[in-house]
C-alpha cells in the first residue's frame, strides 16, 4: 500500500472494460432453481464463462484499479478540494465476514461502491493489484477478496489472488518474489524427477557471476502450488542477479513456478538446513 502522506481519499473512479466483463458474466450466470438449487449449465456456457474469466483475470491483474474502503484513527485534511490523511493516522481496511471467513471488499468504480450499506460509511482509497496482492501475501488478516459485494459479490481466495500474482511476477521478470511468514502454506521436498537442464542452467549461471557463493534447488508446494525454490548465497546487486536466474530458467520449467530466496532471509536458511547445495564456488 502507498505511504500515507501519498493517499488521496474518495477520488472517482471508473472501469468500464471491468465492468463490461462482471456484465457478460452475469448475464451468462444459471439462475437458481425456486428450490435454491443451481441448474447445471451447458457446456458452451461454461466455456464462455471461462473465457470471460481469463478475460477478467488479465484486465484486473494487469491494467485495473479498485476502490478499497479504509477506516481512519483520525480525521482527514481537505486541501481544496480533496481529503487526504493526516500525518500519524492509522489506517486499517474495511472487511466483510460470511461464515466466519474474513474478506477484504474492492470495488470497480464510485457507483458500485455507493451501494455499500454497512454504517458508518468508510472512506476510500485506490489500489491497484499488486498493492492488494503484496497486502494478501504480507498479511493473514483476509480469506480473500469480494468484488462489488452490493451486486455481483463475487468471492476471489487469498490462494488465487497469490497465483496471480506469481504469475504476473513470472510473466514480467521470469520468477517470483514471495514474502514467506507464519501465514504461508508451504511445503519442501526433493523434486522427482530431477529438474537436471534446470539446475545445470542455473549452475551456469551462478558460476559465470562472482558474487555468487552457493545456491540449492529444491521443490515447493507454495499455497497448494507446486513449483521450485532456489536460494542463493551471494553479495552484491540482488534485483540483477535474480532477474539472470529467472531469465535463464524460463525453457526449463514446464509451466512451473521458479521462486526465488536469498540465503540470508530467515526462509532460506531454514529450507537449506541440511541440504546439500548443487554449486558452491
Amino acid at each position: 500500500m502507498p505511504e500515507n502522506s501519498t493517499l488521496t481519499l474518495n477520488q472517482k473512479l471508473e472501469n468500464p472494460k471491468l465492468n463490461e466483463i462482471l456484465a457478460k458474466r452475469a448475464k451468462l450466470a444459471p439462475q437458481p432453481n425456486e428450490d435454491g438449487t443451481l441448474p447445471k449449465p451447458e457446456e458452451s456456457v461454461v466455456k464462455q464463462l471461462g473465457e470471460l474469466m481469463e478475460q477478467f483475470a488479465e484486465e484486473f491483474v494487469m491494467n485495473s484499479k479498485v476502490i478499497v474502503p479504509v477506516q481512519l484513527s483520525k480525521e482527514p485534511i481537505r486541501d481544496g478540494d480533496t481529503l487526504k490523511i493526516s500525518a500519524n493516522t492509522e489506517v486499517t481496511f474495511a472487511a466483510l465476514s460470511f461464515k466466519d471467513n474474513h474478506f477484504l471488499p474492492i470495488f470497480t468504480d464510485t457507483e458500485q461502491f455507493s451501494k455499500w450499506t454497512h454504517e458508518p460509511v468508510p472512506y476510500t482509497v485506490i489500489m491497484d493489484f499488486d498493492n492488494i496482492a503484496s497486502f494478501m501475501e504480507n498479511a493473514g488478516v483476509f480469506d480473500g477478496i469480494v468484488l462489488n459485494a452490493f451486486s455481483d459479490n463475487q468471492i476471489f481466495p487469498r490462494g488465487l489472488i497469490l497465483k496471480w500474482y506469481e504469475h504476473k511476477q513470472i510473466r514480467a521478470k521470469g520468477h517470483a518474489s514471495h514474502v514467506i511468514n507464519q501465514h504461508t502454506r508451504y511445503r519442501l521436498f526433493t523434486p522427482a524427477p530431477y529438474p537436471m537442464e534446470l539446475s545445470n542452467k542455473l549452475c551456469e549461471v551462478a558460476r559465470a557471476n562472482q558474487n555468487v557463493n552457493r545456491i540449492w534447488l529444491r521443490g515447493i508446494e507454495l499455497n497448494d502450488e507446486s513449483g521450485y525454490l532456489l536460494v542463493v548465497d551471494f553479495s552484491g546487486d540482488r534485483s540483477a542477479l535474480f532477474s539472470a536466474f529467472g531469465e535463464c530458467s524460463k525453457p526449463y520449467l514446464r509451466d512451473k513456478a521458479l521462486h526465488i530466496v536469498s540465503l540470508t532471509d530467515g526462509f532460506g536458511e531454514t529450507a537449506t538446513d541440511k541440504v546439500i547445495p548443487i554449486y558452491e564456488k
